[in-house]
């Protein structure tokens, strides 16, 4: 699956990816979301989870749609560096960070090159074929494992002020994008415009053959798009939307309706939930650790030294942190999460 190689593949797929990535903009940018249309699940501080309503109610057994909104205290360019990546390495780093142990493995398996961007899209999108799998570790035992494949579009939209400035200060370039701005989506923006910086980041599933539907039985038919506004200079808008598909006609072929609804309700939760702490791990990647015989030993602590719960509770176990030694629980391991994931490659 070599996306400079099936240019045909990519172009269609691209205008897909656009399509859904300019429909989800139309709701993410849009504050005032009608209660007939979205009914809310969940609403923690700034995290909101809505369940998009459909004539048989919220949620119904053949189509799924998910839509969770949050806010994060980091920079534009931060983020984009978390999602961006050029290697199965990164790939991989960005997953366990955002997914934590729901992510199992993956593999960037093609890109678009810069070459070929510059030929065909602007520079502003980067595509990609990505492989991994998927499971919600806390239903371990009543979800099975979900190997999922995606065209991947990562693209950033900036203000029409903003935009026109770039146009004048980069000729050369201004003229390119200026001849393939319709096939890059460019103009396929909401029809009240993007006011501040934007992020859009799509997956989308890959046509299958019918023999390929076969193999890949129990699997669910999901689409996933993560959108990051800059909305202060240190504060994000964080807007994700799953929708998962399943048709009774195809029985026993594809995967259950409520695995469907965990798969998506989950990646939106952790894509919204775990961004500003994926991007404050990213920062100390290149920090020095303390060795093993440097940490603080487990009966020097009875409590999370950050999140004070006592280690006494149900299966609390304790961690030390790779950084400063200290122990912690295994929720704020987590949030620790530093670059050893690269080691996997």
């Amino acid at each position: 699956m070599h996306l400079s190689h099936e240019r045909e593949q990519t172009c269609r797929m691209h205008h897909r990816a656009m399509r859904q990535i300019t429909d989800v903009l139309g709701i993410c940018l849009n504050s005032t979301r009608r209660k007939e249309q979205w009914s809310c699940l969940r609403r923690d501080k700034h995290e909101e989870l809505y369940a998009k309503r459909t004539d048989q109610g919220v949620i119904n057994g053949s189509s799924i749609y998910y839509l969770a909104v949050n806010e994060a205290s980091c920079g534009f360019e931060e983020a984009f560096n978390l999602l961006h990546f050029d290697s199965t390495a990164q790939f991989r780093l960005m997953m366990k960070l955002l997914h934590g142990r729901d992510f199992k493995d993956g593999a960037l398996l093609s890109m678009h090159t810069k070459e070929d961007s510059l030929r065909n899209w602007t520079m502003d999108t980067q595509h990609a074929a990505v492989r991994f799998t998927y499971h919600d570790h806390r239903k371990s035992l009543l979800l099975r494992e979900q190997h999922l494949t995606f065209f991947q579009t990562l693209k950033i939209f900036l203000p029409d002020n903003q935009h026109h400035h770039e146009h004048r200060s980069h000729s050369a370039v201004a003229s390119m994008m200026k001849n393939t701005s319709s096939m890059a989506g460019l103009s396929a923006r909401p029809s009240d415009g993007v006011h501040k910086r934007t992020i859009a980041l799509s997956w989308v599933p890959f046509p299958q053959s019918h023999d390929a539907m076969l193999e890949a039985a129990q699997q669910v038919n999901l689409q996933y798009t993560l959108i990051v506004e800059e909305i202060f200079s240190n504060r994000l808008r964080l807007s994700c939307v799953t929708s998962c598909f399943h048709d009774k006609n195809d029985g026993h072929l594809a995967g259950s309706p409520w695995a469907a609804r965990a798969i998506a309700r989950r990646l939106v939760l952790r894509s919204v939930g775990k961004l500003e702490a994926a991007v404050a791990a990213s920062r100390i990647g290149d920090c020095q650790l303390i060795a093993p015989h440097q940490w603080v030993k487990n009966e020097d602590r009875a409590y999370c030294v950050i999140c004070w719960k006592s280690f006494n509770a149900l299966f609390r176990r304790r961690h030390h942190c790779r950084l400063c030694g200290e122990v912690i629980c295994s929720t704020c391991c987590s949030l620790r999460t530093i670059n050893i994931v690269n080691d996997i490659e």
